[in-house]
């Protein structure tokens, strides 16, 4: 069973500029060769995707010309391998892992299917301008175990894909039962546990990375005729109801109130900070104080970062309930009635990401879920 999760990482501050400009840099080469590809085939030069390269042959003499622009080559090789030019122009200090990692992700956006016409790929759609040019502005390196050798140890994560900067050894922060029972496993190569790639990440200025890992299945023998019924109700201290009338299951109720109580206090801080940040007025302008104003918007950003991570633990919290239910009564189905779409009594919830929690974690047991 392959999974992922992401952890976040506390940086060295010396390192940190280093590292954020590093992953810049691997975003601005996905973006560089991504155009070049779309130039090239303009110009009548074919795109071959092997293995270990991404290779442009031009099939006449202005795809040479263009190629020439865009690799710093004279247009006169009959093959041009991207590899090169990548590793000797435009990021000369990183490893050669690196540009498989950049080459996947130019590679699998050129190739990949578009939602709404099928059968196109993408980088045809962006040749007959029904899509935009990939921006890559979230994508992250990628550290396969066989070739980056990544080093788990402790609260510690130790990665190497610049040889200018050299191997920067990430702390792990306090981690929930869940995300600490997966790094253990990882960390002290558990039987049937496997580490996968690892992707270097940043958002909103803070450090991340993406670990795929693989575990042993977790399925269960089930009775596939046994229904356990999920309700959702109007009474904040019977939210969540779960019962199974034909094992005689008492009702197990999941209450509301507790994240009620919490959005009530992070509602009246934010009312609070959002006043605060109003009475300064504006900090473009001659009354206001960019320093206050500055100093107070950090403070909604983080009311607004905590409101998303409590949300989400929660989201965790309340299906793993459920998915303990299931296993405790063995019913193979589950019936989830009145679903949430929106909102959690007047407040706006991530329904989506409780269902994409709940079946998940139902299919590592071999539950079916059914939304009536």
């Amino acid at each position: 069973m392959i999974r992922s999760t992401t952890f976040q990482l506390i940086v060295p501050n010396e390192a940190y500029p280093k590292i954020l400009n590093s992953i810049k840099l691997y975003r601005a080469v996905a973006r560089q060769l991504f155009s070049a590809c779309t130039m090239a085939e303009i110009a009548g030069s074919k795109i071959e995707i092997k293995k270990d390269n991404l290779q442009i042959t031009p099939g006449n003499d202005e795809a040479k010309k263009i190629l020439s622009s865009a690799f710093g080559m004279d247009g006169k090789a009959h093959l041009y391998q991207c590899r090169s030019w990548v590793l000797s122009e435009s990021a000369p200090t990183w490893l050669s892992f690196v540009w498989d990692s950049v080459r996947q992700d130019v590679s699998s956006r050129w190739r990949a299917p578009d939602s709404e016409f099928v059968k196109a790929r993408r980088g045809w759609l962006v040749l007959q301008g029904a899509r935009s040019i990939s921006q890559f502005n979230h994508i992250g390196i990628g550290f396969p175990v066989a070739t980056a050798h990544p080093k788990l140890h402790e609260h510690k994560l130790v990665l190497k894909w610049d040889k200018e900067i050299g191997p920067v050894e990430f702390t792990i922060p306090s981690l929930d039962g869940g995300r600490y029972h997966i790094w253990k496993n990882l960390r002290e190569e558990t039987p049937g546990w496997r580490l996968g790639t690892s992707y270097l990440n940043e958002r909103d200025g803070k450090i991340r990375v993406t670990v795929s890992y693989e575990c042993p299945d977790k399925k269960m023998d089930l009775d596939k005729d046994s229904t356990l019924s999920v309700e959702f109700t109007s009474e904040p201290e019977s939210f969540i109801c779960v019962h199974n009338q034909d094992k005689n299951f008492s009702a197990d109720k999941i209450s509301a109130q507790e994240v009620l109580n919490w959005l009530y206090e992070l509602n009246k801080k934010r009312e609070h900070f959002e006043g605060c940040r109003m009475a300064i007025g504006n900090k473009h302008k001659k009354w206001g104080s960019p320093t206050i104003w500055n100093a107070i918007q950090k403070r909604v950003s983080n009311l607004t970062e905590r409101r998303k991570n409590g949300e989400k633990t929660r989201n965790h919290l309340w299906t793993r309930r459920i998915i303990e239910d299931i296993e405790r009564t063995r019913c193979g189905q589950v019936t989830i009635k009145n679903f949430p779409e929106k909102e959690l009594f007047g407040h706006p919830w991530a329904w989506s990401q409780f269902r994409q929690f709940l079946n998940y974690k139902a299919e590592e047991i071999g539950a079916k879920i059914i939304y009536e």
